[in-house]
């Protein structure tokens, strides 16, 4: 039966209900009055009405509908906009993401032979499972393999960026960078590369970090990428409020994905500004774009908590496009500088 409605219309149905509960002995405000025209004008709806009037849903207990809500959400802002980089309709998009890779640790490379080496990577599911924290039936990706733990992209054929906890001068020479770890055709993704997808860092070449301010670094790769192009970065000047933007990344460590659909939401401070990403950890060091001429403006560097206990599993956060305290996205500004100097 909840199967029939949607976040949007079980969320109104519960606030509805609450309402009708304290509007007994006194007159609605103005907002409620709002909420409550809103709802019956949804309950006018053809399919959505018929099912809402009906005794089945009547008969819900508002706790059941809430748990039912809880165990779709995700750690993202309205709905799920990730998507596998195969699925994405815009080509611009599919273009960009060629020049982001995962980083991965070296300790956990196995050369197969014939210039194939494994990154390794258990499912999603099963790194929740082996950390006590099951993940619900609904969680997307979950039988998706993981094997990054950050993200980073071309600023330079020889040259890229990340976040700074993701790489710095204390890790770089521990971990390297692959190209294409995403799903193909058939919704799998390679835990196999050959050597000439993988690259060494040579050498760090600058960064920043503060626990609640920028947070980037420049690496230095062991070689050129070739056939992939450096990423165009935004050399204007600070980003609008409400710049339309979306991120290329490793969610959860997880096979490349593309997120829109978000925006700037809190545009004051320097050194970063924070948007409404769909972002996870993994998702750290993706670079995030303006939507509107596809230049990076930032890199993704902190956010909200990922998982969260629902009865005996664990699901995703989720939020309304307004609320929670939002991602965290370096500006690229100090990048511009250092590679133009």
């Amino acid at each position: 039966m909840l199967d029939n409605f949607t976040l949007d219309q079980l969320r109104s149905i519960l606030e509805a209900r609450k309402l009708e509960g304290t509007l007994e002995t006194r007159v609605p405000t103005r907002r409620e009055s709002h909420v409550l025209k809103n709802y019956t004008k949804t309950l006018d709806e053809p399919v959505f009405g018929a099912v809402a009037r009906s005794s089945s849903i009547a008969n819900v207990p508002s706790s059941v509908i809430l748990t039912e809500m809880r165990s779709r959400q995700k750690v993202v802002y309205g709905e799920d906009d990730r998507v596998d980089v195969i699925n994405c309709a815009d080509p611009v998009r599919r273009e960009r993401a060629r020049s982001v890779a995962a980083i991965v640790e070296r300790k956990n490379l196995v050369a197969v032979g014939e210039g194939q080496v494994s990154i390794g990577g258990s499912t999603l599911e099963q790194r929740y499972a082996l950390a006590g924290k099951p993940l619900c039936q609904r969680e997307a990706f979950r039988t998706q393999h993981c094997a990054a733990l950050g993200s980073a992209f071309l600023v330079a054929p020889n040259v890229i960026a990340t976040a700074h906890h993701c790489l710095n001068e204390e890790t770089f020479a521990a971990r390297c960078l692959v190209f294409d770890f995403e799903t193909g055709a058939e919704g799998v993704a390679p835990t196999q590369f050959h050597v000439d997808k993988i690259y060494g860092f040579k050498r760090y070449l600058a960064g920043d970090f503060s626990p609640d301010g920028s947070d980037w670094a420049l690496i230095e790769l062991d070689r050129p990428v070739e056939g992939r192009p450096p990423l165009a970065l935004s050399s204007g000047a600070s980003a609008v409020d409400l710049l339309p933007l979306y991120v290329i990344g490793h969610p959860s460590g997880l096979p490349k994905k593309i997120a829109g659909n978000a925006e700037i939401r809190v545009n004051t401070a320097s050194t970063h500004f924070i948007a409404n990403l769909d972002t996870y950890g993994g998702n750290s060091g993706s670079p995030v774009f303006n939507a509107l001429t596809h230049e990076v403006e930032g890199i993704l560097v902190r956010g909200g908590t990922d998982f969260v206990p629902l009865g005996d599993c664990y699901a995703s956060l989720i939020c309304p496009i307004s609320g929670c305290r939002g991602e965290d996205c370096s500006r690229i500004s100090p990048i511009v500088e250092f590679l133009a100097g």
